[in-house]
């Protein structure tokens, strides 16, 4: 009894143990699948933010080259810094990513800073009495380009900053250069991600110190570990930028716990098989039953697998991708040598070839975003159910649901980006066919769009021709450059469109046209401007002849109001004199004093006769007019 007792005992631990090494090997292939996925998008995702974090300090770095580039320009054209002042002013006002504009000269001294408050002890700073700048200053002159150094303990406050320098030279002799710094404190200002704190990634800067070798990080916090972030290299100041998951954010995490519960499971399911051993019929149903739950769920996950790669070939048609997906759907299912599939959409249908009409079958509904809609469809084309019962599993109609919600996604996906290239055309088309002028610019003037009314009309009326490619501020005419680059730049800085008129004689005419330039912006940020040119000329001159028309009205009245103010004041005493004089004539019995007073009527009134056709005259010479006829002339004669 005993022996029968040991050898069932081993027989059981033997059991118990292959049943833990299969349990174990499925389950730890499983986890792993799942780790390889995971890490998989757990690197695309950093990739993707190791991306847009360069891009962002990218921008600050352009800003600092554009600023530093400008004052070497302006010291090389004009070989003074009688502007520097006014000029870094307006440079730090474009530009918030910098702090301090810096010039030094031949020997590598700061002889001008702005802004000076707080800056003093940076002027008369010669970089050479550092070794660090020193090494990195003799660098940037090597290279003959902005260098980007630090990060530095600032000279005039705590805290610490990186710097661009640009050298000039002349026949090549080294002259001066300009300095731009910004504040590791600006950066994160500019970029608060970099703060590291409660966020999904932490990130950092590293460079290896020229003088000794080590490497340094810019913030404090996070340093990188191997294997466990990303990283790129910056040339333009030999950095290294570092991205990573946080504490906590990481996913694949995760997959120990279910490495951990899988080795649980294989020793449940040992123990398990080792205290049931004694009841062989039951154990050998159960290990068959679970045997096959678990093939099931691996084939239910290969054929999730298969039909997302199938998925995911975004070139190939909506039909091919459905006809592959409706072939890779029946393995999936308890009894594949019966299964047939089929996809329904609106009055399309994709089927496998033993597609037929059947009770036996599950659906799973299709809705997409054109608002069509139908449905995938998996049946058996015989009965195979035990006893009667459902022949699909449970865990069958979940994947059929999963396989809709791929369908969908890949559909809705492939429809907007279709819509979207639908949109671009209509749009080219749209300007194309506009009656006025458009050109589209990126962020640096250069025109990337041109339609055929501005190509045509613009060498017309300037005599310089226009395409894609040229940069618009250099086909400007000369006096027009620097008023259009500060309407440009005005636009993309406060992003709002500007508008304004323009005149180009022709002949001995003048064209007038109504420019309005807009930013184009993505995110809250200008990548560039649309300009739009309106010919006005033939509403211009309207304006032009209505004000001229309101001028000369003007002028009549004023000469009018004139007449009427002179011919009260020299016609009123005469005018009042006569009725004056009637009544005293009236009244007088002498003759030769009522004679005295008639002439004096007569001469009254022959004086505002005669003022009154003076003015007449005078108003008709003014107009243009011949002069009336005077009394005893040929004509009227009184």
């Amino acid at each position: 009894m005993w022996k029968a007792l040991n050898k069932g005992r081993r027989a059981s631990v033997l059991y118990a143990a292959i049943t833990f090494v299969v349990l174990l090997v499925i389950t730890q292939l499983l986890v792993y699948q799942r780790y390889s996925s995971v890490r998989k998008n757990e690197f695309n995702e950093l990739m993707n933010e190791l991306d847009d974090t360069r891009d962002q300090l990218g921008v600050i770095l352009d800003h600092n080259l554009s600023s530093a580039t400008t004052v070497s320009i302006l010291y090389k054209q004009s070989r003074t810094l009688t502007w520097f002042d006014s000029v870094a002013k307006e440079l730090l006002a474009m530009n918030k990513a910098i702090d301090v504009v810096y010039f030094v000269d031949k020997d590598l001294v700061v002889t001008h800073v702005y802004p000076l408050q707080g800056n003093e002890t940076v002027r008369g700073f010669n970089l050479l009495s550092d070794p660090y700048r020193r090494a990195e200053a003799k660098l940037a002159l090597s290279q003959d380009k902005i260098v980007f150094g630090g990060p530095y303990d600032m000279l005039q406050e705590k805290g610490k900053a990186i710097s661009g320098r640009l050298p000039l030279f002349e026949a090549g002799k080294f002259i001066g250069g300009s300095v731009v710094v910004t504040k590791l404190s600006t950066i994160r200002k500019r970029m608060p991600e970099l703060e590291n704190k409660g966020k999904e990634f932490v990130y950092q800067l590293s460079k290896v110190n020229v003088l000794t070798g080590k490497r340094e990080y810019f913030f404090d916090g996070y340093r990188p570990q191997k294997n466990w972030e990303t990283s790129i290299y910056m040339p333009r100041g030999n950095w290294i930028l570092y991205v990573a998951y946080a504490d906590g954010f990481i996913a694949h995490k995760t997959i120990i716990l279910l490495s951990i519960f899988g080795l649980l499971f294989s020793a449940m399911g040992a123990v398990f098989i080792y205290f049931k051993t004694y009841a062989k019929l039951h154990l050998e149903a159960t290990v068959t039953e679970k045997t096959h739950d678990l093939c099931e769920r691996m084939k239910e996950l290969s054929t999730i697998y298969e039909i997302n790669e199938i998925l995911k070939d975004e070139r190939q048609s909506t039909d091919i991708a459905f006809s592959r997906v409706v072939k890779a759907m029946p393995p999936g299912w308890q009894y594949p040598d019966i299964c047939a599939a089929r996809i329904v959409v609106g009055d399309d249908e994709y089927k496998t070839d033993n597609c037929a009409d059947t009770k036996y079958k599950m659906r799973a509904p299709l809705n997409f975003m054109d608002e069509r809609a139908g449905y995938i469809e998996v049946g058996y084309v015989t009965d195979r159910s035990p006893g009667g019962k459902d022949p699909f599993l449970k865990e069958e109609q979940q994947l059929l649901n999963s396989i809709a919600e791929s369908i969908e996604v890949y559909y809705n996906k492939k429809f907007s980006r279709d819509r979207m290239a639908r949109s671009e055309a209509t749009l080219r088309s749209m300007v194309e066919a506009c009656p006025v002028g458009v050109l589209l610019c990126d962020k640096d003037f250069r025109i990337v769009a041109i339609n055929s009314t501005m190509a045509a009309d613009y060498p017309v009326n300037t005599g310089r021709n226009i395409g894609v490619g040229d940069n618009f501020i250099e086909v400007l005419l000369p006096e027009r450059r620097e008023y259009v680059t500060g309407i440009f730049k005005a636009v993309m800085d406060d992003l709002e469109q500007v508008e304004y008129e323009v005149a180009y004689p022709k002949g001995e005419e003048t064209v007038y046209f109504n420019i309005n330039v807009a930013p184009v912006v993505i995110n809250g940020e200008a990548i560039g401007v649309c300009l739009v040119g309106v010919d006005i000329t033939s509403r211009k001159r309207l304006q032009l002849e209505h004000q001229r028309i309101i001028r000369d009205l003007m002028e009549h009245m004023s000469t009018a109001v004139e007449f009427a103010r002179v011919l009260t004041d020299k016609v009123r005493e005469p005018l009042e004199k006569i009725p004056l004089q009637a009544d005293r004539a009236k009244d007088e019995k002498n003759d030769e004093q009522r004679a005295v007073l008639l002439d004096d009527i007569k001469q009254s009134a022959e004086y505002v006769t005669g003022f009154i056709r003076d003015m007449q005259e005078a108003l008709m010479e003014k107009k243009g007019k011949p002069r009336y006829p005077t009394k005893g002339s040929e004509g009227n004669a009184g």
